[in-house]
């Protein structure tokens, strides 16, 4: 596992995804029931384009719940350590040790996540 130090939704995010089946998108290459998704080729063509330009094709488009959880996200965060007792420490971007897959968790606590 690498751990990429970049501020999420910044340029350097998005060139860090360009081209990599992220953890958002899962459900565009498989199923909930183990089967191949009917938008996995479809995917699979936008991941090259984006991986050719070196950056994505298009943003995508916030919805008002997405919006929310941004806004709230660092109240979220400390509510979590001060009922946990724990400290979460903020993470850009995380890929597979061959870089061939992604996610943006929205930190990490202690040593194993």
């Amino acid at each position: 596992m690498l751990i990429h130090d970049v501020t999420q939704r910044s340029p350097e995010w998005f060139a860090l995804r360009a081209g990599l089946p992220t953890a958002s998108e899962f459900a565009k290459i498989v199923t909930s029931s183990g089967e191949p998704s009917k938008s996995a080729t479809g995917y699979a063509l936008t991941l090259a384009a984006a991986l050719y330009a070196g950056k994505p094709l298009d943003e995508i488009a916030a919805t008002a719940y997405m919006e929310r959880g941004r806004e709230m996200e660092g109240q979220a965060i400390a509510f979590y350590e001060f009922m946990r007792d724990v400290a979460v420490m903020p993470v850009g971007f995380v890929t597979d040790d061959a870089r061939v897959e992604g996610c943006s968790p929205d930190g990490f606590v202690d040593d194993d996540g």
